[in-house]
């Protein structure tokens, strides 16, 4: 193609028609910003797939969050409507007057108060005592077996 500028004709340069080192500059020119585009593409591509796993795991965050939540008060609705206690017991079990103390996890009725102060840490004391389970079945006295427990309150 030939355009003329105040009468003289331009000659257009192509790569077709460039020789020699012109031309390998040019391949050299071309070929570095194909590498830059390619690895702008790259960055690009790695980027989203960091933001995709960045989304899916906030995803999988968020599901196990709920369904931890969900597990939880699963266990604790269970839990409550187990723990629910009724003083009444069996026949085969003695009545016993009093009010039915219940401190986690231990549920008693105190039948005969002691007259003496407060118990305190530290101190042995010595006590009778019976368990019922809730069928009625009697599973352990230290009456029966004539030896009364002997403990020092608040140590385990």
């Amino acid at each position: 193609m030939r355009n003329s500028v105040e009468g003289g004709p331009i000659p257009t340069r192509s790569l077709e028609r460039s020789t020699g080192p012109e031309r390998q500059r040019k391949e050299d020119r071309d070929k570095a910003t194909r590498k830059k585009v390619d690895d702008h593409d790259l960055m690009i591509q790695r980027e989203e797939n960091i933001l995709n796993l960045a989304r899916r795991a906030a995803r999988k965050t968020a599901y196990n969050l709920d369904m931890r939540l969900a597990f939880s008060l699963g266990i604790l609705a269970v839990s409550l409507s187990a723990q629910s206690f009724d003083p009444k017991m069996p026949g085969t079990v003695p009545p016993a007057v009093g009010a039915a103390v219940a401190t986690a996890p231990l549920r008693y009725i105190e039948i005969l108060l002691g007259t003496g102060a407060a118990a305190q840490p530290g101190q042995e004391y010595t006590v009778h005592y019976t368990g019922w389970r809730r069928d009625g079945v009697k599973f352990d006295s230290s009456v029966e077996a004539g030896k009364p427990l002997k403990f020092v309150q608040g140590r385990r």
